[in-house]
């Protein structure tokens, strides 16, 4: 979300924008006081707010914003998204949480030309602010992005690229901010997953992957500001701030208009407010749901054919601890994560690395028809995993290969435990046919 690659074509002008900010600071420090609202009347601020694309990182839209300077005719967007994907060890640090994203200082032209390619929308939204409101953000904007105070570490729901650009805002009003009343009292806030769910519907795997990452915290309700972590969120709310000044109340937004259309000609703001991407799950039999549930149906009847033919078929045992195993990597890395809603994921007793460990002995011990610890243990994980789901919201299909995964080791320890009976009958009935010849 909110992301422009760091490129080597960008850098050049954005020297040219550090020499202008600086400028234009020195100017403004020499004026006379009296003076500053005769330079804020020369500048125009908004907010823009892109749609959202197929990209995972930008499926849930985009903000920056946009300043004018009518005196020297001359306009540049500010945009907190920058990051250079190339740089070492990018990848890692972005799934410890230790991403680096930066303010990024571009023409109006070059920053509409990503999304004229993309073919996505961008809206505007003209602020109603004051002269000294307006020379109090762009001295800000100028502090922000000094070489030591331009980077920030990312974080995807508290400090990204569209709450960066709302505290620029808000942070530097002169007067009381008044939220609409509707969005602060309701009693059935979304939660951060029901809000991510509304843009990833037309994108299922890109969902159940993110369902994996996300632990219990993400199903906690949101509050106003919370929500304000997505694009379209943020200028909705917007479009109903009003400002009080002076015991009069304006509103914050003087006018709202998109000045890109998408590639169909229709940006439909309402649609994306009012719940996103809303469409049913794309993919066809394709999606986790139905992939988990076909491969817990397999799991069922192979384990059922097993029972009836009295065979071992420790291949799948070895395929399936294999599976859960190497998938259970990611949610133990999120164990060791900076992000603040992946720490205490329930899913990690389903997908660990444990079945990797135990895989040898398991195997080995299922191939000489002897029975293990580990089916007892992995019962009381899945039992506990299924029971999680009373507080934790699960990635999709997961509940049914879950259960699936339950049946097969409770038939497992059946059969093992039978199989120890009888040995232990056998042993019995040679102890006792031993002692018999002996009397004899």
């Amino acid at each position: 979300m909110c992301t422009f690659a760091l490129m080597k074509a960008k850098i050049m002008t954005m020297l040219l924008f550090v020499t202008y900010l600086s400028g234009m600071a020195q100017t403004t420090a020499a004026e006379p006081k009296d003076s500053v609202s005769t330079r804020g009347d020369s500048l125009e601020i908004s907010l823009l707010t892109c749609e959202p694309h197929d990209e995972v990182y930008s499926m849930y839209g985009h903000t920056a914003l946009l300043v004018r300077d009518e005196s020297r005719h001359f306009s540049f967007t500010v945009n907190y998204g920058v990051f250079d994907f190339e740089s070492s060890g990018f990848l890692w640090r972005f799934i410890k949480g230790e991403t680096d994203y930066e303010m990024g200082v571009f023409t109006m032209k070059d920053f509409m030309s990503e999304y004229v390619k993309r073919g996505t929308g961008v809206i505007e939204q003209k602020l109603n602010l004051t002269p000294e409101e307006r020379n109090r953000i762009y001295a800000a904007m100028v502090e922000n992005y000094k070489a030591e105070n331009r980077k920030y570490r990312y974080n995807f729901f508290y400090d990204n690229c569209t709450t960066r650009a709302r505290n620029m805002l808000i942070d530097h009003l002169d007067g009381i901010v008044i939220w609409p009343e509707e969005a602060l009292s309701g009693t059935d806030q979304p939660t951060w997953r029901e809000m991510v769910h509304r843009y990833t519907a037309s994108a299922p795997w890109t969902r159940f992957g993110i369902d994996l990452l996300l632990g219990v915290d993400a199903d906690q309700s949101t509050t106003l500001t919370q929500r304000q972590f997505l694009p379209f969120q943020l200028l909705d709310d917007f479009n109903n701030v009003r400002i009080e000044r002076d015991s009069a109340v304006v509103p914050l937004v003087t006018e709202s208009r998109v000045i890109l259309q998408n590639a169909t000609g229709n940006t439909d703001v309402t649609k994306i407010v009012n719940g996103g991407d809303t469409s049913p799950l794309c993919g066809g039999p394709f999606t986790p749901f139905w992939c988990f549930t076909l491969l817990s149906v397999v799991i069922v009847a192979l384990t059922w054919w097993e029972w009836r033919r009295g065979k071992v078929l420790w291949g799948m045992d070895a395929l399936l601890m294999a599976l859960t195993g190497i998938v259970g990597l990611i949610p133990t890395l999120m164990l060791f994560s900076e992000h603040p809603t992946v720490g205490k994921n329930l899913q990690i007793l389903l997908f660990n690395p444990l079945p990797l460990l135990m895989l040898w002995p398991v195997v080995r011990s299922r191939r000489h028809g002897t029975g293990h610890l580990w089916w007892r243990v992995r019962a009381v994980m899945l039992v506990l995993f299924l029971l999680g789901a009373l507080w934790q919201h699960y990635a999709e299909g997961l509940l049914v290969f879950g259960t699936a995964l339950f049946i097969r080791c409770l038939m497992i320890q059946k059969k093992s435990d039978e199989s120890r009976e009888k040995t232990q009958d056998c042993k019995n009935k040679y102890e006792k046919s031993k002692k018999v010849r002996k009397k004899a």
